[in-house]
Order: C-alpha cells, then structure tokens, then sequence
C-alpha cells in the first residue's frame, strides 16, 4: 500500500473517467497478469531481484521493460515490485549511473550503454514513488538519475541523445522528449533546463 493506494479515481480537466463496470478490477486483474507471465526472479541475480522479461527475445531483459515495470508497480501501490525492480536495475548501472539497455537471461550486458527513454521512465517512476511511499530515498535516486540523464545523455549542443553512448546526436528521437518528466525534473534538481527545452541546456 501507500498514501496513494490503486484506484485514485481521479482525472484531469481534459478527460473523463472509465465508465466500464469493474474497471478498478479489471485493471488489477491484468496487472496481476502480467507479473505472472512477465516478471520473474530467474535471471534476477541476487535473491529479491526481480526482471521484466521479454519471453519472445531468448527472455531477455530490456531497460525499457524494467522503465514501464517500475511505472506500473508504483501507481499500483506495489512496494515489493517496485523495490525488486528497481534493485536489478541498480545492478546494471553502467559507469555514468544509467541502466545498461539490454541483459540476457542470465544477466550479461548484451547492449551497452543506456536508453534514454527507459531512463527517464525510472526517474519519474522514482519521483512518483517519493510520494507513492513517503521516501526522501527513492527521491534521491531520482535526483541521481536525473543528473546522470541530463550529463550523459544530452549532448554538447543540448540534443538530447538516444542513448548515453551510442547513436546519433543530429537525429532526434521524438518520443524520448518527455516534456511533462522534465518540468517535473526541473522542480526536484537545480537543473532549470529541463521544463523548457533542452537546447537551453549547453
């Protein structure tokens, strides 16, 4: 549980609540579903670990996997998940303090370096769960790695980068831009470049 426990029921002025019966358990009923078949501690490493795993790709593990895990566990108000997730993840921090991109099933980094969407899906799962749990710790890992983001993953010319060490600085990838993640961003750090855009930032 947590302050914040599943459902909220809440909307925002643009949008309009579920009306199907039973959606609250509809939604719990999946995502129990989807630890069932896609979150193990096989492969997970030390006891307590857990990973997403991707059982069409030889059962890999992907960042961007542990980034939409992490998500859900939190605003379903689910610690234990959260928590194991987020300790695999801290065992494959590269060396700038971001998620290597992809592990095999026994834990080899198969893809170096980080993905910069999967990334900032952990920062703000992080963020949201420094309120989710009432944890100026899960706050400072955010801060952590939002600072890790915004030094390795932004380029010299305020691009933000696919990945910390690989792919192009003069192509942007659209949907890595989280517009709504930065304002965040920006109010927990003194990186003020992050809510506006990120050619601000050189």
């Amino acid at each position: 549980g947590g302050p914040f426990p599943f459902p909220q029921n809440k909307k925002s002025a643009s949008c309009s609540l579920a009306t199907a019966a039973n959606a609250a358990a509809s939604v719990r009923t999946a995502y129990d579903e989807w630890k069932t078949t896609f979150v193990s501690p096989t492969g997970a490493g030390v006891a307590g670990n857990l990973r997403v795993v991707r059982t069409t790709d030889n059962n890999d593990t992907v960042s961007e996997g542990i980034g939409y895990g992490m998500l859900a566990a939190v605003y379903m108000a689910d610690r234990p998940t959260f928590d194991a997730l987020w300790s695999y993840a801290k065992s494959h921090l590269d060396t700038k303090g971001l998620m290597n991109w992809q592990l095999s099933a026994t834990g080899t980094v198969i893809g170096q370096g980080s993905a910069t969407d999967a990334d900032e899906d952990i920062a703000w799962a992080l963020v949201m769960a420094s309120n989710q749990w009432s944890s100026a710790a899960y706050l400072a890992d955010a801060r952590a790695m939002i600072t890790a983001l915004l030094t390795s993953s932004v380029a010299d010319d305020g691009m933000l980068k696919p990945g910390d060490s690989w792919g192009p600085t003069n192509v942007p990838f659209p949907d890595y831009f989280s517009p709504s993640y930065f304002r965040s961003f920006a109010a927990r750090t003194a990186h003020a470049c992050w809510p506006v855009t990120l050619l601000d930032c050189t």
